[in-house]
């Protein structure tokens, strides 16, 4: 979940407002289409946080004419938020366990997702080569040698290895002039779910792990104190 920072409290009578359009990408004006306020919970369960309080919006964006919903919360002591929590769709970022230089080329390649199929593939190509980078493959080495090297280096598997060769195509792909052999907005979603699954392997599932084996050595030393 994202948040939006806005310039004044969101309410009604400020509608329409200007914000990054999820869908389109672009800055523009979004008119509120429906809206209504409830407990905010606790993300996963139904549990209530207390003495919070949700706002949520359906914002339609006034230049695609998708529809994005929002929630702003508030609380007894910070009555006029100036926070939007995005709901829908979800957010195109990196989980926050992946590489800041990483992340960043990912973000470069989502904020023209819906705007240009060919530059969206080429930035991802770039993510891949943040990657190598953050991966310590030798500089000179071209991408497709690269990916080969993290496979015989047993850092990915060999699945992992020919998803990244089919992102690397793409890029090739998109970074030339063919009107006939372009990339199509229907690639995009096939590719950006490879970014996440490498994402997932690489960074946040290891990071998950080194968490739960702490948290389950923290609880044996618990017990054997006992």
């Amino acid at each position: 979940m994202i948040a939006i920072n806005l310039k004044q409290p969101l309410l009604q009578s400020v509608f329409p407002t200007v914000i990054d359009c999820p869908h389109c990408g672009n800055l523009t004006p979004h008119k509120m289409v429906g809206e209504n306020t409830a407990a905010v919970v606790v993300p996963g369960s139904t549990d209530v946080v207390e003495g919070q309080w949700g706002q949520r919006f359906m914002l339609k964006c006034q230049t695609c004419q998708q529809v994005s919903f929002y929630e702003k919360r508030w609380t007894a002591t910070a009555p006029n938020p100036t926070e939007l929590y995005l709901l829908y769709p979800l957010a195109s970022v990196a989980p926050p366990e992946v590489p800041p230089k990483v992340a960043a080329r990912f973000k470069e390649a989502m904020e023209v997702q819906n705007k240009s199929p060919s530059l969206c593939a080429v930035g991802l190509g770039k993510t891949l080569e943040a990657i190598m980078r953050d991966q310590n493959v030798p500089k000179k080495m071209k991408l497709a040698l690269s990916i080969d090297h993290l496979v015989q280096e047993e850092k990915i598997p060999d699945l992992f290895g020919k998803m990244m060769h089919g992102l690397r195509e793409l890029r090739n792909l998109g970074g030339h002039d063919d009107e006939e052999d372009d990339v199509k907005a229907e690639d995009i979603p096939v590719v950006i779910d490879f970014c996440r699954a490498i994402f997932e392997y690489l960074y946040a599932a290891p990071s998950r792990l080194e968490s739960l084996k702490k948290r389950m050595e923290q609880e044996k030393e618990k017990e054997e104190s006992h």
